[in-house]
């Protein structure tokens, strides 16, 4: 009835009554068999609803609904893994044409800019329909007009990025040369670090598709969040291509028979294709990890694609099920114990880690750890305040800023083990010190307080 129904109502009525599905999942998906019965009832309307829904304006209903079917169907429902490999060739990006024989035209240096800015303006859009089917890169003409595409734009993107810096350079030293401004009141402070958080989240901004008019490719080109989508693009096409050679193919196997043939593609990367796809990529990453705020970018990038990897040979594989058959446990049966030794001994050639060094280094002993807490020689004593502090306060001038000859990195405040271990000293005794520092838990603010409360004479004055 909800098939017949979801046609003669708005968008606005279907959205009810997903919330009311919604709202009784657990009890709809009660011995529920994904493959026939309700599963495939339930499936067929949320895909009816999906099609029927904006997918500029009803974003949030739209990532309800997919939620919602990842949690009721099993992540290997042959309906949700494209086993084909199919790719979305209905996104199609339209760009306006470039004319190099424009008659308005004049000879000079304006009129080769122009050209020029033409000229990179085509090969950027004319990537687009190459992102969105991969597989017809495979002919020779298309993977070099790609090539000369993607040199380009990586090319100018790079120029781009120095400019960049060399702008941040420029702005740090003029700011650096006047005169620093007065404090800001604590109430100021507050009031600035409340209405931060409270913005915070609208400040984000999302474009579903870029505009491709040339009188913004200007504008475009400057944003910082236009150049990595490009280039994440890059990235995510040159991995597609790297999975084709040779060497890639190989590792996946051709043998076994649940190998998903649809996803092999005919055509193969040659040595030099392959060395190419291997220095773009280089390339690509190591500007992503230099642009604004780009190595906690860069890390998650890198660590999307690493897992990606793992997608892939599963889709080549046709997608087989996780699940696997519950453990027979024997009831009244102890699981046997394996001592640290044994696990080293197994372990002799790849120590088992722990999670840290310090962790790693203790367990791969090969002394009894019961001896070795008893040993009295080993045990670390407990360190005063000042002791604790007595390095770092060397290493930083009366105004907290690193001494002569240190650098911010090398600081002892870095160190997070210091950190831990100064404050946990700290707490046994100096307590009230916490409490005057307004920047959180800072091991310099800490010093700071430190020294005014033994009254340190200040290093350079006396």
């Amino acid at each position: 009835m909800l098939e017949d129904v979801i046609d003669l109502i708005t968008i606005h009525d279907c959205d009810r009554i997903f919330q009311y599905l919604d709202s009784r999942l657990a009890r709809l998906t009660v011995n529920m068999d994904p493959s026939k019965g309700k599963g495939l009832v339930l499936l067929r309307f949320c895909n009816e609803l999906l099609r029927r829904l904006s997918k500029t304006k009803d974003t949030a209903t739209s990532g309800q609904i997919l939620i919602f079917l990842a949690n009721v169907f099993p992540l290997s429902e042959r309906s949700g893994v494209n086993l084909r490999g199919d790719f979305n060739v209905d996104n199609v990006t339209f760009f306006d044409t470039v004319d190099d024989t424009d008659p308005m035209d004049v000879d000079g240096a304006e009129a080769s800019a122009a050209r020029e800015e033409g000229s990179f303006y085509q090969k950027l859009w004319s990537l687009q329909p190459l992102f969105s089917n991969p597989p017809s890169i495979a002919p020779p003409t298309n993977f070099e007009q790609f090539k000369e595409a993607v040199v380009s734009v990586v090319t100018r993107f790079e120029s781009l990025e120095v400019e960049r810096l060399e702008s941040m350079v420029k702005s740090k030293s003029a700011v650096d040369s006047k005169r620093k401004p007065p404090a800001t009141p604590a109430k100021a402070v507050t009031l600035r670090r409340h209405v931060g958080k409270t913005t915070k989240k609208y400040n984000q901004y999302f474009f579903p598709k870029y505009l491709t008019s040339r009188n913004l490719f200007k504008l475009e080109l400057l944003d910082i969040s236009f150049r990595r989508q490009v280039l994440i693009q890059v990235l995510v096409m040159v991995q597609f291509l790297i999975g084709q050679s040779a060497k890639e193919k190989e590792k996946l196997g051709t043998t076994d028979q649940n190998i998903n043939k649809s996803v092999q593609f005919a055509f193969t990367l040659n040595a030099d294709q392959e060395k190419w796809c291997m220095e773009i990529r280089s390339r690509v990453m190591k500007m992503v990890e230099r642009s604004y705020k780009g190595k906690m970018f860069f890390k998650t990038v890198y660590t999307i694609f690493s897992h990606e990897k793992n997608w892939i040979k599963w889709k080549h594989e046709s997608c087989q099920s996780f699940e696997r058959p519950s453990m027979n446990i024997v009831a009244n049966v102890k699981r046997k114990k394996f001592e640290p030794s044994i696990i080293v001994a197994q372990s002799s050639s790849q120590p088992c880690w722990m999670g840290s060094d310090h962790l790693t280094k203790l367990w791969n002993t090969n002394e009894d750890w019961k001896t070795l807490l008893k040993n009295k020689a080993k045990q670390s004593h407990n360190t005063t305040l000042d002791e604790a502090l007595k390095e770092l306060d060397e290493q930083l001038k009366p105004d907290l800023t690193p001494a002569d000859g240190m650098e911010e990195q090398y600081l002892l405040s870095t160190d997070m083990q210091f950190n831990w271990r100064t404050y946990r000293t700290a707490m046994r005794h100096h307590l009230h010190l916490f409490q005057k520092i307004e920047e959180g838990v800072d091991t310099k603010a800490l010093v700071r307080e430190w020294r005014k409360e033994k009254q340190v004479p200040v290093r350079g004055l006396y």
